[in-house]
């Protein structure tokens, strides 16, 4: 086992030792983190770390030092913190700091001048405060727990059925959804330059994808800047890999059997092993999809996990699983009826060309669409995450 702390927050984590020089994601602040080749040795002296407390519930916070002046978010209720730097103690503050826990009572914190002064100059003045007395610590316990249920996350505009469907109505969402439109269409000229661009836009789709998932799970309700961290094609490359994975271990296996098997050997479907097989998929594929994407690790498909995972949450992922296939139901037959529309106009139209002019038009509008539905059913994954973290337990 490897053991090493993350560069973002401090977060201890552990990992097996064939995962060594792989990328995880901290449990915690959600950043990604690469593996080292063996364990580290985790210093938290002062020069090392920066330790104090969140303002709002009280959490413990351990950061790196070189990250002073910058701003960490709080694992337990998302409050914006800034660290602030540390400095050497001097004789005259170790003095008044021994002085100062001597003079300390049950909840009460003295400072002399030189420590309010060093506190208005923004800097950082460590006072050890006394053990809190077990009453102390159950109403401690209770206020962070009502803090935590009065926080304020970002709130819907509109009732959620319709908020959802708007999730791709941020800048960078619409902006996504026209330049993989207007590319897909233009390559469409090109041959084989343009099979290689277009494979190319489906690493990019499915990365955008697992970065909307990942933003509705830290409390997102709009489609995320896809170019502020930058794009890295070996990353897209391997997180498409780890999806097709995916789709290949929980979908493939009804479409081997209908499409190959029984073509094959020239035999009718049993409707038993077609339906099993549908709600193999139906089943699992959300739940692998949600953990694989999060994890960034094909152990998140250990079936263990996923079996958990759904009894912990049957209720609220029986609801989620519902609400996926029924907007893609729906979906497909407004699609068929919209279909049926553009080619009895086009057919009916007097002007030439007319049927062609409607069929570019149609494809382009339903890719469209359907690149929006995708979001969305990526937003619900995200959110299903955010809501029920504490149920699903996960750790990296």
């Amino acid at each position: 086992m490897i053991k090493f702390c993350c560069e973002h927050c401090g977060h201890k984590i552990g990992a097996p030792d064939d995962y060594a020089g792989k990328k995880a994601r901290c449990s915690k602040c959600k950043q990604p983190v690469k593996i080292p080749a063996e364990s580290q040795e985790i210093k938290t002296g002062d020069s090392d770390m920066i330790k104090f407390r969140c303002e709002k519930c009280n959490q413990k916070i351990a950061v790196k030092a070189i990250h002073a002046g910058k701003r960490v978010k709080c694992n337990k209720c998302q409050n914006i913190c800034v660290i602030k730097a540390s400095r050497p103690a001097t004789q005259s503050e170790s003095a008044t700091r021994s002085s100062t826990q001597k003079a300390v009572s049950d909840n009460m914190l003295n400072f002399d001048s030189e420590d309010l002064s060093a506190l208005a100059a923004g800097q950082t003045v460590e006072i050890e405060r006394p053990k809190p007395k077990p009453e102390q610590e159950k109403i401690d316990d209770a206020q962070r727990t009502q803090n935590l249920k009065t926080k304020t996350p970002k709130q819907r505009m509109l009732p959620w059925p319709i908020d959802i469907l708007l999730y791709p109505t941020s800048i960078a969402g619409l902006l996504n959804i026209v330049l993989v439109v207007v590319c897909n269409f233009v390559l469409g000229f090109f041959f084989c330059m343009g099979a290689l661009l277009q494979l190319l836009i489906s690493f990019y789709i499915i990365w955008y994808c697992c970065e909307c998932i990942r933003d509705s799970a830290s409390g997102g309700l709009r489609a995320p800047d896809a170019f502020s961290g930058g794009l890295d094609i070996w990353e897209e490359a391997f997180q498409y890999l780890k999806v097709m994975a995916t789709c290949i271990l929980f979908i493939s296996p009804v479409i081997i059997y209908v499409f190959y098997y029984c073509v094959f050997t020239e035999t009718k479907p049993n409707n038993v092993i077609v339906i099993s097989l549908l709600g193999y998929s139906a089943a699992f594929f959300p739940m692998a999809l949600l953990a694989m994407v999060l994890f960034d690790s094909l152990s998140a498909l250990n079936p263990w996990l996923l079996v958990r995972s759904i009894i912990s949450t049957f209720p609220q992922y029986v609801g989620l699983v519902i609400l996926l296939y029924g907007l893609g139901i729906i979906y497909y037959f407004v699609v068929f009826a919209a279909a049926m529309g553009s080619a009895a106009a086009s057919a009916a139209s007097p002007v030439p060309g007319s049927e062609i002019m409607g069929a570019i038009g149609f494809h382009l509008v339903e890719q469209a669409a359907s690149l929006w539905l995708t979001l969305v059913l990526c937003h619900l994954l995200g959110r299903f995450y955010y809501k029920y973290e504490e149920k699903l337990y996960w750790e990296v």
